[in-house]
């Protein structure tokens, strides 16, 4: 046999034959995986109301309150239940009442035959005394008021009893007489001088003493210490030789007058006759004439008069004044 020839070129593929018969079903294949969560599905509509459930049981009846009406008072209406403060303890109205000046709580009589009120709190003890709190700090000093003004000048005082005389010094020798000389020439008149200046102002004071108080005018001398008189002329003075303008009246009473009305009105009375030089003292112990001024001619007759008037205090006129030329 000879040697087997090249294998020679591949040839066309055939057509494709007829589907064969279906085969057995396989076994069933192992569980895959589970799939991922799908979204939430859109909410069902409400379903209809159910049925109302039976009622349940009644509850228990609460406590009765308290209507607070502070402390008691008198002809006031209260009702069951109204609670009062008195004398630092409390009480609860028993029935509806009005109040009256016996039937307060405790009281003895307290509504009559029946007790209105019932004691819900005694009073307390005291508690215990606290501790002394320190001690503040001084203040500054205040200024220095200012000085008073000057009272006025006191009476003058009795004159004292006059010494003993002492004994005579004996009688020295007479001298001899000696011849009288020739009287001399009068002298010329000097040319008069020129006028002074006006003097210093005369101040006068003095006080009225014994009047007794209630209505009524009485005297007094212008200066220098008098009882009171009720007859002027028998305590007035005749002024200096010179004409004068008197003001500055000042007056200070031994005693308040009083109050409503109460007044005494201290003239300086010249001839008898009440000028603008007058001091009224109303509810208070001193008064002056302001700026008041009145002329007093030469030689004219002086007196203070007093008039109390709205039934004042009994008091003393303490008076002082001035005048000048």
């Amino acid at each position: 046999t000879g040697n087997t020839g090249a294998t020679g070129n591949t040839g066309a593929t055939g057509a494709t034959g007829a589907q064969g018969p279906a085969g057995a079903q396989g076994a069933t294949g192992a569980m895959g995986p589970a799939g991922a969560i799908g979204n939430t599905g859109a909410t069902g509509n409400t379903g209809a109301t159910g049925a109302a459930g039976p009622a349940g049981a009644p509850g228990a009846t609460g406590a009765v309150g308290i209507t607070f009406e502070g402390a008691w008072t008198n002809s006031t209406s209260y009702q069951a239940n109204d609670v009062v403060t008195y004398n630092g303890e409390t009480w609860i109205a028993l029935f509806d009442h009005t109040s009256a000046a016996n039937d307060f709580p405790g009281g003895a009589a307290d509504c009559g035959l029946d007790n209105c009120w019932s004691k819900l709190a005694a009073m307390g003890a005291p508690g215990p005394v606290g501790p002394t709190g320190a001690t503040g700090v001084i203040g500054a000093t205040g200024p220095a008021g200012s000085t008073g003004v000057t009272g006025l000048t006191g009476a003058t005082g009795a004159q004292g009893p006059t010494g003993a005389t002492g004994a005579p010094g004996a009688t020295g020798a007479t001298g001899a007489q000696g011849p009288t000389g020739a009287t001399g020439a009068t002298g010329a008149t000097g040319v008069a001088g020129a006028t002074g200046p006006n003097g210093p102002s005369g101040l006068f004071t003095g006080r009225v003493t014994g009047f007794a108080g209630g209505n009524g005018t009485f005297y007094g001398a212008p200066a220098g210490l008098t009882p009171f008189n009720l007859t002027e002329t028998n305590v007035t003075t005749l002024s200096s030789n010179t004409t004068c303008t008197a003001g500055n009246l000042s007056v200070r009473l031994t005693a308040i007058p009083g109050v409503g009305g109460k007044q005494y009105q201290i003239n300086l009375r010249v001839n008898e006759t009440t000028n603008a030089l007058t001091a009224t003292c109303t509810a208070a112990q001193t008064c002056n004439s302001a700026a008041a001024t009145a002329v007093i001619a030469a030689g004219s007759r002086l007196s203070i008069q007093a008039v109390a008037s709205g039934n004042p205090a009994a008091a003393d006129v303490q008076f002082g004044w001035e005048c000048r030329p």
